[in-house]
C-alpha cells in the first residue's frame, strides 16, 4: 500500500509540475535596466540657441516601471510639470524605448551614465533626469 501511495504522490507532483516558461521577475533592478524606481532630480530646457542647462529639482516626482509594461508616476507622466499629487500611469517600451502617451504623443527615454534621461518632443530640447530610488 505504501508503494502505490508513494507512486501516486510521485505521479502527481509530476503532472503538478509547470511545463510553462516562468517569467522570472528582478529581485533587484539591474544598472543597465529602466525596471524600478525612479526620483526627478534635474530638468532640462534649451530656448533653441543651444544654451540650455540641467537645473536641479527636489520636486519629488517618481517615475516606477514594472515588468509587465506598465509606468507609474506620483505626477502626470506626459507633461514636462515637475508637480506631484496627481497620479497617472502609462505603458512603456523596452525595445522601441518609448513611453506612450495620449494621441500618438511618445517620449522616449534612455539611460546614461546610471540616470534616466526622459525626453519630451519638443522643437527645443527638453529632458528629466531621474535617478534610482
Amino acid at each position: 500500500m505504501k508503494k502505490i501511495l508513494s507512486l501516486a504522490l510521485l505521479v502527481f507532483m509530476i503532472s503538478c509540475t509547470k511545463t510553462e516558461k516562468q517569467i522570472e521577475l528582478p529581485s533587484e533592478p539591474s544598472p543597465t535596466t529602466v525596471y524600478g524606481k525612479w526620483k526627478l532630480i534635474e530638468t532640462y530646457s534649451d530656448p533653441g540657441d543651444g544654451s540650455g542647462n540641467y537645473e536641479p529639482t527636489n520636486s519629488g516626482k517618481t517615475f516606477e516601471f514594472l515588468v509587465d509594461g506598465t509606468l507609474l508616476s506620483n505626477g502626470e507622466i506626459c507633461s514636462l510639470s515637475t508637480d506631484t499629487g496627481t497620479a497617472s500611469n502609462s505603458t512603456f517600451s523596452i525595445s522601441t524605448q518609448k513611453i506612450n502617451c495620449p494621441n500618438n504623443f511618445n517620449m522616449t527615454y534612455e539611460l546614461e551614465n546610471g540616470k534616466l534621461l526622459v525626453r519630451f518632443p519638443c522643437i527645443e530640447g527638453c529632458t528629466h533626469k531621474f535617478e534610482r530610488i
